[in-house]
């Protein structure tokens, strides 16, 4: 996703440096468009051009890193941790000065499913299940933390987790789903 330069500093701010500095953390770009060009309507190889494209604005989400580490799960396995930065605009308003619940949610089907495309065992998944608990408001025109990863995998299921986080670490929102890998004739013509 393009991330404009004069947004870019919005996720350097001094809390964010638990992940941008970490030497157990990665960044990891994650393509959402058509070979990093912003997609067109009538693109039909385009993936995830909602974040991508439409939600990638000035006054939308003005910026975006990904990052990959470890973690631990509930059942104490390491696993990979998928953790985005955010720099939301004001365009992305429920209530003034609080993003939009469904933007919420997008934006922890956005983050789970990147942990699932992180993963990188080639294969496509699609969600199945997302469940959102909205804990506090989130507030716009600043920087969100989310972080992602696996409780469980089983044949064709992955379960996930992940929440939004302010920048003390605070849970503004959860949520905990459900991935399917899909079999070869299910995949969509376009690539995923």
């Amino acid at each position: 996703m393009p991330t404009p330069k004069q947004h870019m500093s919005d996720l350097s701010a001094p809390w964010t440096t638990k992940i941008t500095q970490d030497p157990t953390a990665t960044e990891r770009p994650i393509s959402f468009t058509r070979g990093g060009k912003q997609p067109r309507a009538t693109d039909r190889e385009s993936r995830n051009s909602l974040i991508g494209g439409t939600l990638a604005t000035p006054s939308t989400i003005r910026a975006m890193r990904t990052f990959i580490r470890t973690t631990q799960n509930s059942a104490g396995e390491t696993v990979p941790e998928c953790v985005m930065l955010f720099s939301l605009g004001g365009g992305l308003n429920g209530f003034k000065d609080t993003l939009h619940g469904g933007i919420n949610a997008t934006l922890l089907d956005t983050l789970l499913g990147s942990a699932v495309v992180l993963r990188d065992d080639g294969a496509s998944y699609m969600t199945r299940k997302l469940d959102v608990t909205y804990e506090r408001p989130v507030k716009t025109l600043g920087v969100l933390m989310g972080r992602a990863w696996c409780e469980k995998l089983e044949g064709r299921k992955m379960w996930m987790k992940g929440r939004l986080e302010d920048e003390h670490g605070r849970t503004l929102t959860s949520a905990e789903g459900l991935w399917i890998r899909l079999k070869s004739d299910e995949v969509p013509h376009s690539k995923l």
